[in-house]
């Protein structure tokens, strides 16, 4: 069950980053709101996956086990790092209203977070 809530956690921050994308030249109040959304469902997924793993005894402990190589999965974590970074960066460059740097990161950004998206949706299994 606890992957379940990661999955939609995950998806629910990918779907209010799409309707954000689709509203960026549309309704900025409509792409605030649901960027910010989008980036408060990662976050509070993100959280939840941490406590999981490193404060309450690793992932097997809650049915969820690695479906593929270590290495896959320090690389998926690696750019999830580099991923959350670039999230942070352009949600505050957002608020700031430098919107030069903003729609510069936007592309890359969403590269990356459906690379990490995806990614996570197979290489995770539930017992």
């Amino acid at each position: 069950m606890s992957l379940t809530y990661i999955h939609l956690g995950m998806t629910l921050s990918v779907i209010a980053f799409t309707i954000g994308y689709f509203f960026r030249t549309k309704n900025n109040a409509i792409h605030v709101v649901s960027n910010l959304s989008g980036v408060g469902f990662n976050l509070v997924t993100a959280i939840y996956l941490l406590i999981l793993k490193y404060g309450l005894g690793g992932l097997e402990q809650f049915g969820i086990q690695y479906a593929v190589s270590d290495w896959i999965i320090h690389t998926h974590r690696a750019f999830a790092v580099v991923t959350l970074g670039l999230m942070l960066t352009m949600a505050y460059l957002g608020v700031t209203r430098n919107r030069k740097w903003h729609i510069l990161l936007h592309k890359p950004f969403i590269v990356l977070y459906l690379m990490i998206y995806v990614s996570g949706l197979f290489i995770f299994k539930s017992v």
